[in-house]
């Protein structure tokens, strides 16, 4: 491993820096958040959400149940409908009484 030496200014040079990066993006992420700019996700986060294969989520996409974006041979969703697919098949648990009972 080697190891590198930085005279104090250039480090603190750096570090301000840095500080100024991580300044700008919160700025942008919070300029992102009040525009109401949707989030999108890919395949893989979508699967991950909605604990479905890849073929169940190319039928959510051929059927129409959930909208896509497609760049090049990426696939993209947006966040909030894939949180409007979940919302939308939510069971209520009132309904169906409490059949999680104990039996013994």
């Amino acid at each position: 491993m080697k190891l590198i030496c930085f005279e104090e200014e250039a480090f603190r040079e750096m570090l301000n820096k840095l500080v100024r990066l991580s300044e700008h993006a919160a700025r942008l992420r919070k300029r992102h958040a009040e525009k109401g700019v949707d989030e999108w996700i890919d395949s893989q986060d979508v699967c991950l959400l909605l604990d479905v294969s890849l073929r169940t989520l190319q039928t959510y996409r051929e059927t129409g149940i959930l909208g896509y974006s497609q760049i090049s041979h990426k696939t993209y969703y947006r966040q909030k409908d894939v949180m409007q697919l979940l919302h939308s098949n939510m069971i209520n648990t009132k309904e169906y009484g409490n059949e999680c009972k104990n039996e013994g």
